[in-house]
């Protein structure tokens, strides 16, 4: 693993609340726009995180993702491009 220095560029990725939207219904079948599950960002540094609430859901959901609080996270793209910095 490489050693950071204070020169060492870092960015938070870069994605909007749609595609947020989206990633919840293709991989969670959370469906953001019934109101059942709301999405708050958070502050980060390197990562783009998101608090996902989910706070009823409905008969036409096919999720199996109980009611609750959950945070959503997308990794820097610089950080997840070194190789054994992320598990796999």
């Amino acid at each position: 693993m490489p050693a950071f220095t204070p020169d060492y560029i870092t960015q938070a990725p870069v994605i909007g609340e749609d595609r947020v939207r989206e990633v919840l219904q293709s991989e969670f079948g959370l469906d953001a726009a019934t109101g059942s599950v709301k999405i708050t960002q958070l502050t980060g540094y390197d990562d783009l995180n998101f608090l996902v609430e989910v706070v009823e859901m409905s008969g036409s959901q096919s999720s199996s993702v109980p009611v609750g609080k959950y945070v959503l996270k997308f990794t820097s793209p610089i950080e997840a491009a070194i190789p054994g910095l992320i598990g796999e």
